[in-house]
């Protein structure tokens, strides 16, 4: 553990920033940070909520255990909050979250936190319900687009997704393996390879030593429009 960790912090987003001097050091005292490594695990469903985890570097993936394959709900960013349902009733993680590639998260104490909150729950709240918000809006986003497209709008939505909210570049490295992809769309492995496959033969999108580049954003758009 790491004195005074959140005492000399100048990160902004975290929900931590805001509180007060005094309750920083008490949130110092009850909070670690730990690297992960690739693939490593977050979090598992099911498993009890204890902590709010705030990611510092590296991507995560978000997803839903089924007993035949996982579904990736969403990719969380640097400077998002997981884990914060815990603070309003849930008892135990929903989903699981396992790092794409490196990272590093602050692990904080979700009692001490919560306990914190409602005596100022200005200084934190609001930004707490606008990462709500806005994951809420990502994942009935991505539901819609899983439930109402073919095969084709969903691989064409999935790299838009990770276009424009995640990497917020045409050109992105590209660190997920065939399950992975197939998650992200819910189709099978083979379904997603080939479809994808097709996409870079007809000049929509390249792939060379992992880097995804996006070689016609109105043609992509226009197959997640058609669906």
């Amino acid at each position: 553990m790491t004195a005074n960790i959140c005492v000399s912090c100048d990160n902004k987003s975290c929900p931590v920033f805001n509180q007060g001097k005094e309750a920083k050091e008490i949130i110092s005292k009850n909070t670690v940070r730990i690297g992960f490594k690739k693939d490593e695990m977050l979090f598992k469903q099911g498993a009890f909520s204890t902590h709010l985890y705030y990611i510092n570097s590296g991507y995560t993936k978000i997803y839903k255990e089924f007993p035949s394959k996982n579904l990736i709900l969403k990719i969380a960013n640097p400077e998002m909050i997981l884990g914060t349902a815990s603070l309003f009733g849930t008892k135990t993680h929903l989903y699981s979250a396992s790092f794409i590639g490196k990272g590093e998260v602050c692990q904080i104490d979700r009692n001490i936190f919560a306990q914190l909150l409602l005596k100022n729950p200005e200084n934190s709240l609001e930004l707490l319900l606008n990462q709500l918000y806005k994951s809420e809006s990502e994942v009935f986003s991505r539901f819609a687009s899983l439930t109402q497209k073919q095969l084709h709008g969903r691989l064409a939505d999935a790299i838009l997704y990770l276009s424009m909210e995640v990497f917020k570049s045409d050109r992105f490295e590209f660190p997920f393996t065939r399950r992975d992809l197939a998650e992200l769309t819910s189709m099978s492995n083979e379904s997603a390879i080939k479809i994808f496959k097709e996409f870079q033969n007809d000049g929509i999108v390249s792939l060379e030593n992992n880097v995804l580049h996006i070689l016609s954003l109105d043609l992509l758009k226009r197959i997640s429009e058609i669906g």
